[in-house]
């Protein structure tokens, strides 16, 4: 959803709309089939989600990640929440180096 057909390279804004129509279509489909979400907003292969969909601004970071914990949790299904995530972490630093990382798919995509 963040990113653009042609990989996770090529970031793209996204709008609370497109949010909420992901949300509605998986929340309605699991009601309507007797199923049960499995409720995630990222993974290790993928960025913070208050990073991704909010502010990571030092004066926006708490209120960002209680709001998107808010939107996980009055969900239906099963909320899962990853290594950081309780405590609102953020992206690392957008002007740090290649040559801090310590991802080899990162540092391989850039070396090509």
């Amino acid at each position: 959803m963040d990113h653009m057909p042609e990989g996770k390279w090529l970031p793209r804004k996204v709008k609370p709309k497109m949010l909420r129509e992901v949300v509605r279509k998986w929340q309605r489909f699991m009601l309507e089939n007797s199923g049960w979400n499995a409720l995630y907003m990222e993974n290790h292969d993928q960025g913070r989600p208050v990073s991704r969909y909010a502010s990571d601004e030092p004066d926006l970071r708490m209120i960002s990640a209680k709001m998107l914990a808010a939107h996980l949790a009055l969900q239906s299904g099963t909320v899962f929440v990853y290594q950081g995530q309780e405590l609102g972490m953020v992206n690392v630093p957008r002007d740090w180096g290649t040559e801090k990382y310590k991802d080899i798919e990162m540092l391989n995509h850039w070396a090509e």
